[in-house]
């Protein structure tokens, strides 16, 4: 089984693709992340953030692979995740991460100001339930990230929308 692309685009700006082109591709990347979601029953949230205010795309991935590296070595075939970027009002990225299973905080936390290095970092890993509040189930997981995903802010054109774990498998069932 392939990962699929391959194929060049016809253009070479975000403003000259059709809307309908434009609206398939942000829908298809949606649905994507919504099925790697489901099929691994995410059941936490996590956020993770620089403390510098660090707004390279490409840098800010660096980093984040770096932190799957670690934590694949800490965790092993239980870190699955799901991952989309997005940009804060101050212009740094950070990363909103769904996983699946127990993470102990302190551990994460550590792992992700390894990887962030100089520039700092913390993170916030929402539990499945909140006292009073609604549950994080994997469905509400899944269309709270995948929102990220088409947010014009936060993606930038021909570049990277969402990752995932090598280790899940694409579920064809609705999410």
């Amino acid at each position: 089984m392939t990962n699929g692309g391959g194929a060049k685009r016809e253009n070479d700006k975000k403003s000259d693709m059709s809307d309908v082109a434009l609206g398939k591709s942000q829908a298809r990347a949606r649905r994507n992340v919504r099925h790697r979601c489901m099929s691994i029953c995410v059941d936490r949230l996590m956020t993770l953030t620089f403390k510098e205010n660090l707004t390279d795309i490409d840098e800010a991935w660096k980093k984040l692979d770096y932190f799957h590296r670690l934590m694949r070595w800490r965790f092993k075939d239980q870190y699955k995740f799901v991952v989309v970027p997005e940009y804060q009002k101050r212009g740094a990225v950070h990363f909103h991460l769904a996983v699946a299973g127990f993470y102990h905080a302190n551990t994460v936390r550590k792992l992700w100001l390894r990887a962030s290095g100089s520039s700092g970092g913390n993170i916030d890993i929402t539990s499945p339930k909140k006292h009073g509040k609604k549950t994080w189930s994997p469905r509400r997981i899944a269309q709270y990230i995948s929102k990220y995903v088409t947010k014009s802010d936060s993606v930038e054109f021909n570049r990277k929308r969402y990752a995932s774990s090598k280790n899940i498998g694409v579920c064809l069932t609705g999410a």
